[in-house]
């Protein structure tokens, strides 16, 4: 797990916004560190094994899968407003801290390797939420039904044939995700519902302080 320091969330915020004051980055941070105090045991550790890390998405492209609190926050949950200020002040922030409590999981698509645009240019990223059955002990994953898409902008669902990324589709990522999840046994389920409600806006539920409930994509 990520060592996060006040410098990081400084300059992750100063990136995208200007004029940070001094509050706010204590405000942010603080929310930051007690949500990574609360995290609990690992989720599930002996059926994600083959889950987290990089796995490769039409030759160029990887599927980075983590619950690591830096890279949750980075990524941003539970707003439209994708990678900016604007979501760390919005309503729906304390998503963000919640799902780094529960240990949630972001998947995000980068570039295999360092190209034109920049190293491991981030293009998108969809959330996984920890969620359970009636009849299984362990738990799940519900996938949000949406890729917030930084290459295009807007948000796009799971299996759309618009783009993603340059020449990658939704609907071929979300493939690639399935298959991932699959060999997890992270998709034996036809409907799967969070334990608690999630804090922050679910756009599987269309609604925020809910249990989610997710259907098998």
């Amino acid at each position: 797990m990520t060592l996060i320091t006040k410098a990081m969330v400084r300059d992750f915020l100063e990136s995208f916004c200007t004029g940070i004051s001094k509050a706010y980055l204590e405000s942010t941070f603080k929310m930051l560190s007690d949500s990574v105090a609360k995290r609990g045991k690992e989720n599930q550790l002996s059926f994600t094994k083959l889950l987290f890390g990089a796995h490769v998405i039409d030759g160029k492209y990887v599927f980075d899968i983590t619950s690591d609190p830096w890279d949750v926050f980075r990524f941003g949950t539970g707003s439209k407003a994708r990678m900016s200020c604007l979501f760390h002040g919005s309503v729906y922030r304390a998503g963000l801290y919640d799902d780094i409590e529960k240990q949630n999981v972001v998947a995000v698509v980068k570039d295999r390797e360092m190209n034109a645009r920049g190293p491991l240019t981030v293009h998108a990223r969809v959330m996984l939420r920890w969620c359970k059955t009636k009849r299984k002990k362990r738990e799940m994953l519900g996938m949000e039904p949406v890729y917030y898409s930084y290459h295009a902008g807007m948000d796009i669902p799971l299996n759309s044939v618009l783009e993603i990324a340059y020449g990658l589709t939704a609907k071929k990522a979300t493939e690639v995700l399935k298959d991932v999840l699959e060999s997890a046994k992270m998709l034996d389920y036809k409907v799967c519902v969070t334990k608690d409600e999630y804090l922050g806006f679910s756009e599987a539920a269309g609604s925020t302080n809910v249990k989610v409930r997710y259907n098998r994509p």
